[in-house]
């Protein structure tokens, strides 16, 4: 099994040194079950407040919000040649 990126597993720590937690969600899993290479990580953060999560984000890397509606962060680390990690919490659909 291909780990994440280091970026992923910072992010996890974090959210659960917040009291949250945090998992890989989307097309990285789906490539990772299909034994295929991919560079698209989404994580959703669970049990932390959207107005904490771009302060406990900040620390990580550079931090960009993007979405209006449904606020999403990505995330690069220094290391990470510009491969943002997508950051969001868990949202209802109507």
């Amino acid at each position: 099994m291909i780990a994440p990126p280091p970026l992923a597993a910072a992010i996890a720590r974090a959210a659960r040194d917040a009291g949250g937690r945090a998992f890989i969600v989307g097309g990285w899993v789906r490539d990772r079950l299909r034994g295929e290479p991919s560079k698209d990580v989404d994580i959703e953060v669970y049990g932390i407040r959207q107005d904490d999560l771009h302060a406990l984000l900040m620390p990580l890397g550079r931090v960009e919000p993007v979405g209006h509606s449904f606020p999403v962060y990505k995330v690069a680390g220094p290391d990470d040649g510009g491969n943002a990690i997508d950051v969001a919490l868990p949202r209802r659909e109507s």
